[in-house]
């Protein structure tokens, strides 16, 4: 059982009563939903489930012309994965993730949320710890019984995705929680992580500190290298790190859409305050 202190604990808490009238929303691509959830959790994703009405737009080979023949009415045949539906949600356990301390705490919380959300919504869901090794959570929907509450990991995920031998869900959403401070190019992750699912959002979490306008010398520690070395820091020098960082996540942004990818960005200090609900349903990740 993972050991979170009592703030921790109490925010995770308050993270899925926030969640608790809320729900994912499906996947945009699933073809010919129509809202209702009415399946089971068993069979394989192309297991016929049941017949609905005919909308325009929907899919021509989805009509079953052995019921028009009968009946003169017009209806679609459902698959199981298109009443069913998935998520799987990764969490970065990488030591940048604790610096500050509130970025991880706020990823947590985020992930109790959509977790909540994700059940509220008939998803069957399915929570990853990506640290030195991604391991699968056997109490997704139960973030006080979680293996891990802390991000200590040397290895971000754009390297131990290498060795990921786990099973996603196909045909399901796909959702990232991580500061995106990996060294390297965006695009490989993004394929291997992106692979077989029908949506896939990355939520970057930030924290956009306020610039000083005095001058100190300070010591910045890697996180993960344990890297140390004394720097002086201005308002120049700290506006500088900012377009490095806005780059290095432009980076990020960029790839992510030209692989047909959703980004979006999320200050943690304010999730600590408040649910970003509206943010994450214009996004097309919640339903309102």
């Amino acid at each position: 059982m993972g050991e979170g202190t009592p703030s921790i604990q109490k925010f995770l808490i308050e993270a899925q009563t926030a969640a608790n009238d809320l729900r994912l929303a499906l996947p945009s691509q699933t073809p010919g939903f129509n809202g209702r959830r009415t399946g089971s959790r068993t069979g394989n994703a192309y297991d016929f489930a049941e017949y609905r009405d005919y909308h325009p737009g929907d899919d021509l080979r989805r009509l079953d012309w052995s019921v028009f023949a009968r009946s003169e009415q017009l209806m679609v045949r459902q698959f199981n994965d298109e009443i069913d539906p998935s998520c799987d949600l990764v969490l970065d356990h990488s030591a940048s993730m604790s610096v500050p301390p509130e970025r991880f705490q706020a990823a947590l919380g985020l992930a109790a949320f959509l977790m909540r959300a994700a059940d509220n919504g008939g998803f069957s869901a399915s929570l990853w710890h990506a640290g030195t090794t991604w391991q699968l959570e056997p109490n997704p929907t139960t973030p006080l019984q979680w293996t891990s509450l802390a991000a200590d990991s040397p290895q971000s995920p754009l390297h131990t995705i290498q060795s990921f031998h786990g099973t996603w869900r196909p045909r399901g959403l796909r959702i990232l929680l991580s500061d995106l401070l990996w060294p390297g190019s965006p695009t490989d992750f993004l394929t291997r992580f992106s692979q077989g699912a029908r949506q896939t959002f990355l939520i970057c979490l930030d924290c956009m500190e306020p610039v000083s306008d005095t001058e100190a010398t300070t010591i910045l520690v890697d996180a993960e290298t344990g890297e140390s070395r004394e720097v002086r820091l201005d308002p120049s020098a700290v506006a500088r790190q900012r377009q490095r960082l806005a780059s290095h996540l432009a980076t990020w942004h960029d790839a992510a859409v030209r692989a047909g990818l959703h980004f979006l960005r999320l200050d943690a200090m304010e999730v600590l305050h408040h649910w970003p609900i509206q943010e994450l349903a214009r996004a097309g990740l919640l339903e309102l």
